[in-house]
């Protein structure tokens, strides 16, 4: 990236707010009085099988006026719809029951301006992805591999596999909501944050904010980073987001959410089919990172044959693989936890480099490689790692890439949310993009 498009990033970081990031790019919407709209319905499924799929109605109270499975459907439904362009942001999905043969099904309907020709082709095709996603060979696996666990000891704690701490907060989560159509990158990480759904949003948790401030800060586009965002969890649990990491061993997700034999065979087939969109162009599949060690445990035992844990996939390691028998290779990346910059600090004094920057670089990279490798004509995984590292690892102390290396080193050595984009630019400026100066107080952006 040259350093004025990195320039040009740093001033839209700054003048953008962050809760944009979390939809994609749609086009202005004329009025219902100037333009016409087609109509477009499917049916998605049974109601008593998709009841087991999504959320429980109980959590919508925090985010719906009027809680029944229909309006949760349609909630996430909306929502992908929105994030992958197909509908505007004035517009919204709706989901009734309807009698087919005797049965109760769920039948989604939305309408999408007659003018944009684009949208209309992607509406036409979006029943038969939703449908595929949510089918018995893909969702139904992770809710398969749930009820195994619920029934069984966990071979590596010796406990009960299900809430072994009795926290209450344990429940099947999908990564509901996303792009199924135009995702340009794809995410693998360990599991998903409970407080999330009871936001209604599967993006609206700390540790993927960080990740979308990492790509903006590499230019992708502040109403783009969504399509970056397409998540599996090797453990498709919602649980705790701290405490519960021991309950939940890459060996679960090996055991319940990967094998048919003894639970559901979920990942590699839901992951094949993320990797592949309809939007794909390219000799090789959207891209994938790997974050976090045990989704670098899963990913090296699954698809590299290398079961030693000890062997898990390095950081900022990159290489391509076929996923789940696909014709074309999937580009990967080894990566930190999104989250794990949070918890590191400044060194003491003498010793080579302050781990908290250390982590910026690398999951800086991380970004920078994603955004390239989703690129059509990208280059090959290796060229593009070492073109990403050429960019962040030694920059000149007054390049772009240094104050942003600061900036977001400022906000992560923050309490969460205490140190705002602006303040930590302000900071950095007068501090010669130094985050961990000596005269100063890390934890603050305060002059």
């Amino acid at each position: 990236m040259k350093k004025n498009t990195v320039l040009l990033a740093l001033t839209f970081l700054i003048t953008t707010s962050c809760a944009t990031a979390k939809h994609s790019p749609s086009k202005p919407e004329q009025t219902k009085a100037q333009a016409s709209y087609k109509y477009f319905s499917y049916l998605l499924g049974e109601v008593s099988y998709l009841n087991n799929l999504y959320p429980p109605v109980d959590e919508a109270r925090f985010y719906l006026p009027k809680q029944d499975m229909a309006h949760v459907i349609a909630h996430y439904t909306t929502s992908s719809l929105k994030r992958d362009g197909v509908i505007g942001y004035n517009s919204s999905a709706t989901v009734s029951t309807v009698k087919k043969d005797g049965k109760d099904y769920y039948q989604v309907a939305f309408s999408v301006n007659s003018q944009y020709t684009d949208q209309l082709a992607q509406a036409a095709q979006y029943g038969d992805v939703h449908r595929k996603w949510m089918s018995d060979t893909l969702a139904n696996q992770a809710y398969v591999g749930v009820n195994a666990c619920k029934e069984s000891t966990l071979k590596a704690t010796g406990k009960a596999c299900w809430d072994p701490d009795n926290t209450g907060e344990w429940e099947l989560f999908l990564p509901l909501g996303l792009p199924m159509l135009n995702q340009k990158a794809s995410m693998l990480i360990h599991y998903p944050p409970y407080v999330s759904i009871g936001q209604g949003d599967y993006l609206d948790n700390n540790t993927l904010a960080r990740w979308e401030r990492l790509l903006r800060s590499n230019g992708v586009a502040n109403n783009d980073t969504v399509l970056f965002e397409n998540i599996i969890d090797i453990i498709p649990i919602g649980a705790p987001g701290s405490g519960q990491s021991q309950n939940l061993p890459a060996s679960m997700a090996e055991t319940y959410f990967d094998n048919a034999q003894t639970g559901g065979n979920y990942v590699t087939p839901m992951l094949a089919f993320n990797l592949s969109p309809q939007s794909l162009v390219g000799d090789h599949t959207i891209p994938l990172v790997v974050f976090g060690t045990e989704a670098r445990e899963f990913f090296a035992a699954s698809y590299l044959g290398r079961p030693d844990p000890k062997d898990k996939l390095g950081i900022l390691e990159a290489g391509s693989v076929s996923i789940g028998g696909a014709s074309k290779q999937t580009p990967f990346l080894g990566a930190n936890h999104p989250i794990a910059a949070v918890y590191q600090h400044c060194a003491a004094e003498g010793d080579d480099e302050h781990p908290i920057i250390t982590m910026e670089k690398q999951d800086l990279i991380s970004a920078c490689y994603i955004k390239e490798m989703a690129k059509p004509d990208a280059d090959t995984a290796d060229k593009v790692l070492k073109a990403c590292k050429k960019e962040w690892l030694s920059p000149d102390v007054n390049s772009a890439q240094a104050e942003l290396i600061c900036i977001n080193a400022k906000i992560d050595l923050s309490s969460f949310g205490a140190c705002s984009w602006e303040n930590a630019v302000r900071w950095c400026k007068a501090n010669n993009n130094d985050a961990c100066k000596a005269d100063t107080k890390q934890t603050s952006c305060q002059l």
